[in-house]
This record gives C-alpha cells, sequence and structure tokens, in this order.
C-alpha cells in the first residue's frame, strides 16, 4: 500500500514538475511574442514613469537559470525633442512567477551608456516638456503598437532596483565653447521604489569623472524624483570630489524647473575640510559653509602652503558670499621674504572688482622669478613697504579697466636697465662749451660708480594713481650715492616711461663739476648741488635718458659768456693769448660709455 502511494506521489510530482518545465519552456519559447505583445502598454508604463514619451527598438528575451530577461536595443527617448537624450541600451531581469500571475516585477533595470545634454538659454535650462495625461497618441510610436496596447490586459508592474553603466550629463551654453557641467563615465546602482507617481530612492551613491575636477562621488538619501512634475528632493546629499574633498547638505534641497527651493531655513553645505593637494604645487584646504536658503556662507582657509617656481607661499584667510557678491575678508601670506594682506569683494552682476593689498619686506630679486619673461623686473632690493586699492572690471581687458592709488618703497637695490648717472653726465658732452673738462673733475672715487652698468638705490618710491592703462605720479624719486633724481609723469603697463626729471648731483661732485666747467654754475642752487632737467623716455628695461639741453644752454649760455668773456679780456690787458697744453687728456666718452 505503501509502495502505491509513494508511486502516485511520484507521478504527481512529475507531473506537476513536467507542467512547470513545459511552461517554462513555453515562455521562453514563445518569450519574444510574449513581450512583443505587452511592448505597447511598456512603452506606455515607462514614458508616464520618466514623463517623456518612449519607444521600444529591437527586444531580445532571453531564459537563463529561470531568470526572464531582456535586452531593448536603441530605445527612442524623447523623440526629437531637446534636451538631447540617447541610450545604447536597456537589460531588464525580471520575476518569471510573477510574470506568470500578470504582474511586471523588474528586479533589476540596468540603462547602459545613456548620455543627456541639456541646454542652456537666457531664461536657464531648458528642461523636457512634461509628458500630457492624456490618450493621445505619442507619434514616436508605432500605429501597431496602439492597436495592440487597446486590447491588451492590463498588468502590475513594479521596479526594485535601477543602475546605470557608463553614463554622461552635459549641461550646454550654445554661446560658449565648453560646457558648463560635463560629467563622464557614471556609474550607478540603488533600489528604486515606485510609490503614489514618484520614483524614491531610499540611499544611494553615484560614480563620475567631471571634466578638470578629476573622480566626483555622490551620496543621497531619501531622493524623490516626480517626473511628471520635474521635482527633485534631496532631504541629504554629499558630493566628494578626489582629491578636493567633501560636501554635505543639512536640510532640504528641492529642484524643480530648473530653480532650487529649500524648505527648511537650516538647509546648508557644510564641510569639516576641503583638501587640494599636489606634489608640484602644494596644499590648500579649505572649510566652507554656505546657506542654501539665503544663498550666502562662510569659506574659512586655515591652511595654505603653496609652491611656484621654487618659491614657497603660507598662510591662512578667510571670505564670505552673499547674493550681491563674494568679500574676501583677509588673506594673509607669507612669501619671498616678507608678508602681504589682502581683502576685496567681487560683483558678479556688474563683474567689478575691488581691493586693497599691503606687502612688506618683499625680495625682489625673488619676485622676479613669478614673473613672465617678456615682463623683467629691472629692480632688484627690498620692497620695504607697498600700500594700494585697485577696482577693475573683469569684462574685457582687467588692466585697460584698473583704477586705484598706491604707494611703495624699494631700498638697498639697483637699477639693473642703466646707469642714470653716466647717460645723464655723459650727455653733457654734447654741450659746445664742455669738453673733456669734465672727465679731470671727477674726484676718483666717484669714477666706480659711473662705469658699472646699473645704478645703486639707496631708497626708490613714489604715490602713483593708477588709470589709463598705466600708472601716473608727482613726486617719484630715487636716492642714489651719487644723486638725487626727482620725477612726474607716467608709467605704462607695457612698461613704456615718459617722465620729466630733475638729475640732483651730491654736492662734492657738483662742486667738482664746476670747478673744472665754470659755465656749469648755473645749474647749481643755493645748497651747491648741480641740477640737471632730465628726460627718461622708452621701455623700463632699455630707457633712454636725456638732458634737456635746451633748458641747460638757458641756464648755462650767459655764465659760458662771462667766463669766455674773462679769459679773453685777460689775455689782452696781459698782452698775450691763452696756452692750452699738448698734454693728451683722457677721453671722458670712455668713463662715461660714449
Amino acid at each position: 500500500m505503501k509502495k502505491k502511494i509513494f508511486l502516485i506521489l511520484g507521478l504527481l510530482v512529475a507531473v506537476a514538475l513536467g507542467a512547470v518545465f513545459a511552461l517554462i519552456s513555453y515562455v521562453a519559447t514563445n518569450a519574444n511574442s510574449l513581450i512583443e505583445a505587452y511592448s505597447p502598454q511598456l512603452e506606455q508604463e515607462v514614458s508616464e514613469k520618466i514623463g517623456m514619451p518612449v519607444s521600444f527598438g529591437k527586444i531580445d528575451a532571453s531564459l537563463a537559470s529561470f531568470t526572464p530577461s531582456l535586452t531593448v536595443r536603441e530605445p527612442n527617448v524623447g523623440g526629437k525633442r531637446d534636451p538631447k537624450i540617447h541610450i545604447q541600451e536597456f537589460r531588464v531581469r525580471l520575476s518569471l512567477w510573477d510574470l506568470l500571475s500578470k504582474k511586471l516585477t523588474i528586479d533589476e533595470l540596468t540603462v547602459v551608456s545613456p548620455s543627456i545634454e541639456l541646454l542652456k538659454d537666457k531664461d536657464g535650462i531648458v528642461l523636457p516638456s512634461k509628458l500630457q495625461k492624456s490618450k493621445k497618441k505619442d507619434a514616436t510610436a508605432p500605429e501597431r503598437a496602439e492597436s495592440q496596447a487597446a486590447s491588451s490586459t492590463p498588468i502590475e508592474v513594479n521596479l526594485k532596483r535601477l543602475s546605470l553603466e557608463d553614463g554622461s550629463f552635459v549641461i550646454r551654453d550654445q554661446s560658449k565653447e565648453k560646457p558648463d557641467l560635463d560629467l563622464r563615465a557614471i556609474q550607478f546602482s540603488a533600489p528604486v521604489l515606485f510609490k503614489d507617481g514618484l520614483l524614491v530612492v531610499e540611499q544611494a551613491s553615484i560614480d563620475a569623472v567631471a571634466s578638470e575636477l578629476g573622480r566626483v562621488s555622490i551620496s543621497t538619501r531619501g531622493m524623490t524624483i516626480d517626473s511628471v512634475n520635474q521635482l527633485i528632493s534631496l532631504p541629504q546629499f554629499a558630493i566628494e570630489l578626489d582629491p578636493l574633498g567633501k560636501l554635505e547638505t543639512v536640510g532640504r534641497v528641492s529642484v524643480a524647473g530648473g530653480d532650487l527651493s529649500f524648505s527648511q531655513s537650516q538647509s546648508a553645505l557644510t564641510s569639516g575640510a576641503i583638501t587640494i593637494s599636489s606634489s608640484s604645487f602644494g596644499k590648500l584646504v579649505v572649510q566652507p559653509t554656505y546657506s542654501l536658503k539665503s544663498k550666502s556662507g562662510e569659506l574659512q582657509i586655515p591652511t595654505i602652503q603653496l609652491a611656484y617656481q621654487g618659491q614657497e607661499i603660507l598662510g591662512a584667510g578667510s571670505a564670505s558670499v552673499k547674493p550681491s557678491g563674494i568679500s574676501l575678508d583677509q588673506l594673509a601670506l607669507s612669501l619671498l621674504g616678507g608678508k602681504a594682506d589682502l581683502s576685496g569683494s567681487l560683483t558678479p552682476e556688474s563683474k567689478r572688482t575691488q581691493g586693497t593689498i599691503i606687502l612688506q619686506n618683499i625680495l625682489l630679486q625673488d619676485a622676479v622669478k613669478l614673473v613672465p619673461s617678456d615682463h623683467p623686473i629691472p629692480v632688484t632690493g627690498t620692497l620695504a613697504s607697498l600700500q594700494g586699492t585697485v577696482s577693475t572690471s573683469l569684462s574685457g581687458n582687467p588692466l585697460a579697466a584698473a583704477n586705484g592709488k598706491l604707494s611703495f618703497q624699494v631700498k638697498d637695490g639697483s637699477y639693473t636697465a642703466a646707469n642714470i648717472a653716466q647717460q645723464t653726465l655723459g650727455a653733457l658732452l654734447k654741450l659746445p662749451f664742455i669738453g673733456d673738462r669734465l672727465f679731470e673733475a671727477v674726484p676718483e672715487e666717484d669714477r666706480t660708480a659711473l662705469n658699472r652698468s646699473d645704478t645703486p638705490i639707496e631708497r626708490l618710491g613714489g604715490d602713483f594713481v593708477i588709470g589709463d592703462n598705466g600708472i601716473t605720479t608727482e613726486n617719484f624719486e630715487l636716492v642714489s650715492p651719487l644723486f638725487l633724481l626727482r620725477a612726474k609723469g607716467r608709467i605704462g603697463f607695457d612698461q613704456q616711461l615718459s617722465l620729466r626729471s630733475s638729475f640732483i648731483v651730491e654736492k662734492g661732485l657738483s662742486l667738482a663739476l664746476a670747478s673744472k666747467a665754470k659755465e656749469l654754475r648755473g645749474l647749481m642752487s643755493n645748497d651747491e648741488r648741480m641740477t640737471i632737467p632730465v628726460a627718461i623716455r622708452g621701455a623700463a628695461s632699455a630707457p633712454q635718458i636725456t638732458p634737456d639741453t635746451e633748458e641747460i644752454m638757458k641756464l648755462t649760455a650767459g655764465k659760458a659768456l662771462e667766463e669766455k668773456a674773462k679769459d679773453f679780456l685777460g689775455g689782452v690787458l696781459k698782452g698775450k693769448k691763452g696756452s692750452v697744453s699738448g698734454e693728451v687728456k683722457p677721453n671722458i666718452g670712455s668713463l662715461f660709455g660714449f
């Protein structure tokens, strides 16, 4: 009896298994035709879920390990509308038993190589048009699909997991060459839930590569996407940039139609620290806090350790952000042997920026290394102080739009482009009544200074007004061992000089020159210092320094005629003429470089 029972049970199990395998075999054999019958309804279901018309291309079905799967190649999303959306293929893994019960449970939907390009116009980002909740025929769906959809039996659709492979997302302004946002190699996989027409992602992580930023990781909790109303809600998300650091939100952020809204007053972006580091330029640590609701925040920079052209720059700073603009509250730096204190502001609407700069004890010979080779600094020494306020526009040419004031003092250096004393005194040889007598007058201790190629600087500086593509001054001074140069005029940002100057010779040298060339006594002031009017023109790296001979002639001609008359009359009264020794005198031109 027991054997018969076991035999009957065995036959029942065999029949059941045979029926199951027969059903599975039928599904596997006729999968494509079954899917084809349901595809119009699936197209409509997917279209409603994403808010845009969708039509399937070629669909391949397979059954492996009792798991039905579909591959939809080259589906059409959004029709011919902008923004441009392209998907290489869908891969769908289904629940077999739910499918047999007319329930379409998608265990995982994988979107392969999705590409989305959003365009911007004057009103902002152009978002996809919402799918109208009407029974109108979608132009992208074939006529055959509509007729089949009408006769199809409705099925329940459920999606458990959504994945993206190798996606891209671009926001582009057609008027610009580079996109505003460019994410590539996007990878995403997370459990999802359709609830009351919403797509809910409880927890997800997205990895991508951003142009010029490197690897980007975005994690979110409780994200809700309402594709019909075009609303994205993010209660919490974090953005991590490798190697920059991590930003997190506090509060709820919503994006609707391209506009941000915030449901909590404490909505903010915060970060413990963002570290930007590189073996070539050093490290920068930033601690930002940004209120998304008020669109304002603070930026603390506790650590600046940078290196450029072999020079180390250390410091710290802070900034604040408001809807009206960005304010650099303080930036304190140690660099080039000294220190710099900077502050300023930027107004995005007008694209104007203004700031204050204070420099102290900067080594100019080191600063030369930081300046492009086509704009050399022909001054060495220590920039003892520089203070200035500058404003300019970031649109067009910032230098041309710059204006402001500054003053500076340089000490213990040299002007490497020329020997100003050599060129000035040497030019006096052109006066007809001077000649080589100047050579005999130069004291031996001063000849070394006149023969060198540069100009020693004890002190250099003045006050300047910035504007008209350069700076102008009324009180520029250069103090050198042999002279004092006072100038007024203009120095262009292209380093072109146009200065009217007074070359005031040191007292001992003035008396020595006047003793041999008495005509020059007309240039002597009450303090027994010779003042020579000088014009300085040309490039700062190769200046043309020429005495104002016309003015010199006016001051000296009368004295020269007087001295000549005395010599002539003296010779007549004595009954003889003055004689000139046959001795060959040294040429002053060799001394002054002529």
